[in-house]
């Protein structure tokens, strides 16, 4: 099955020419099927499927095929509504980064790297939160090291209603304090309603979209 997936992954982002996929399919049709057992199927007989019924359940467009399989990078976390990019992985098939990801940017230096990069983008219905999908985002929070901040925070996600993935803290000083969220968004946009909500609790002196 994996192999099966593998070459449907490379015949959609061109690293197998589909002129020597019709040839071999060909060459076994003649092996195996006797001209007199041969069907012939009139073009009224084939249901031929809208490309805008086949969606992909990440979301993502790769080169304008729906459908792909593709994994999201942990060093920028791209979220319905961030620019993203496509990179041909060896042996992983495409990981998805947000077009400004640090990794992509710096890759950019070299040629190699560049002839790996694909044209992405998201689903238009996933993008504007059509969804029930979830996309990992990490939230960076700068507080002052407070007992009830913890609370306030989870308290605040759950009456949002948002899934909150892992949580990790860090003591910067004696007054300060860092934490990390990972949560469940449905876009970019959510996940700036869920930074204004989180803004608004006391102890909280900054927060930035953080990394995987």
């Amino acid at each position: 099955m994996q192999e099966t997936d593998d070459l449907y992954n490379a015949i959609g982002y061109g690293g197998i020419a589909m002129t020597k996929v019709t040839a071999k399919l060909k060459d076994e049709y003649e092996r195996t099927v006797k001209p007199e057992e041969e069907i012939i199927i009139e073009p009224e007989q084939v249901k031929v499927a809208s490309p805008n019924r086949i969606r992909s359940s990440s979301g993502i467009i790769v080169d304008g095929e729906y459908g792909c399989d593709v994994k999201f990078a942990k060093c920028c976390n791209p979220l319905p509504g961030d620019q993203v990019v496509g990179f041909i992985t060896k042996g992983y098939g495409i990981s998805i980064h947000k077009h400004n990801c640090k990794n992509i940017l710096s890759g950019m230096k070299n040629e190699e790297f560049k002839d790996r990069l694909v044209n992405a983008e998201w689903d238009t219905d996933i993008s504007s939160g059509h969804t029930k999908n979830l996309y990992e985002a990490v939230i960076q929070i700068y507080a002052e090291n407070n007992m009830t901040l913890l609370a306030d925070i989870t308290a605040a996600l759950a009456d949002m209603k948002v899934v909150l993935v892992s949580i990790n803290t860090k003591k910067r000083t004696n007054d300060e304090m860092s934490i990390n969220l990972t949560v469940g968004c449905k876009n970019s946009e959510h996940f700036n309603s869920i930074i204004s909500r989180l803004r608004s609790i006391r102890h909280i002196i900054n927060i930035t979209r953080g990394t995987g």
